[in-house]
C-alpha cells in the first residue's frame, strides 16, 4: 500500500487516478472485504503494467490502427498526454536511421 501511495505521488496522470481510486476503495472496506476482492486488484496491476509498457515501448506495425482525429487540436493533445498515449506522427528527439 505504501508503494501505491508513492506511485501516485510520483506520477500524477491517468494511471495514478485509477490506482488512487482503488487505492480509496479499499482503505472504505474492511479485511475481509479486501482479501476477496484482492485477485481483482492484482489482475488491474498486471493488466495495466502490460498497458503502460506496450504504450512505452510500441505495438508492431500490424496491431496499429490510423485514426482520424486532428492531432493538431489542443484538447486532443492535452488528452492524449493525460492518458500517455504515444504520437508515432511526431516523433521529437529520436535520430531515425535509414
Amino acid at each position: 500500500m505504501l508503494a501505491l501511495v508513492a506511485l501516485i505521488g510520483t506520477r500524477v496522470d491517468f494511471y495514478a487516478m485509477m490506482y488512487a481510486m482503488w487505492l480509496l476503495g479499499m482503505f472504505a472496506l474492511k479485511r475481509t472485504s479486501i482479501a476477496r476482492i484482492w485477485n481483482i486488484f492484482t489482475a488491474f496491476n498486471i493488466i495495466c503494467i502490460i498497458v503502460q509498457y506496450a504504450m512505452v515501448v510500441g505495438l508492431p506495425p500490424s496491431f496499429c490502427i490510423g485514426t482520424n482525429l486532428n492531432l493538431s487540436d489542443s484538447f486532443i493533445l492535452d488528452v492524449r498526454k493525460l492518458i500517455l498515449i504515444p504520437c508515432f506522427q511526431n516523433i521529437l528527439g529520436t535520430i531515425v536511421r535509414s
